[in-house]
């Protein structure tokens, strides 16, 4: 029988065994199944079968210490991936509340759309101070044209005030009076 081994393995495994560094195929092997003898002869005697079916050995817990937690393997792969999942959750959801906050400031006059991505790169380094910084400013600062709002100026009937109650209004209609009289005096 001809044993095939990668680099390495061979000298490895002769020397897990304990075999001379030139033993030959026919010993590795004899070991090996030896060795696997023992293993089986071993197993079965230190294992039980918990609920699931599953082997698992005895272990002394004192021994492993308080920091160590025996998972079958599928588990663990199985919380793994939902540790990454809820780790893009909470990226999601964080993202989301600070578009969010910087939607709602832009919105109530605080900041100019302009400001975003300044306010984002501050919100991802410092969330707190972000948060507080955003709650503190006045809103309204910021005019409506900045905001990218309209502004409804054909929804303010200038008729319906008393001139002296909106001195802008008065001062734009006597303009618009003395513009058209010096246009008609030209006539």
């Amino acid at each position: 029988m001809r044993l095939h081994f990668e680099d390495g393995e061979r000298e490895l495994l002769v020397a897990r065994l304990g075999l001379d560094e030139n033993a030959d195929d026919a010993a590795v092997a004899q070991a090996v199944g030896e060795w696997m003898a023992e293993d089986t002869d071993t197993s079965s005697d230190d294992s039980s079968t918990d609920d699931s079916g599953s082997s698992t050995e005895n272990i002394d817990m004192e021994a492993a210490g308080d920091d160590v937690i025996l998972v079958d393997v599928a588990e663990f792969n199985r919380l793994r991936h939902r540790d990454r999942l809820a780790g893009e959750v909470e990226e999601t959801m964080r993202r989301r509340d600070r578009d969010d906050l910087i939607a709602e400031a832009v919105h109530d006059g605080k900041i100019s759309p302009s400001r975003r991505d300044h306010y984002r790169t501050r919100y991802d380094s410092d969330p707190d101070g972000t948060r507080t910084l955003l709650g503190q400013l006045t809103p309204n600062t910021v005019p409506l044209e900045a905001r990218g709002a309209d502004v409804p100026t054909d929804e303010v009937d200038e008729t319906s005030y008393p001139k002296d109650w909106v001195p802008e209004v008065a001062a734009r209609a006597a303009k618009a009076q003395s513009g058209s009289r010096v246009h008609g005096e030209a006539d």
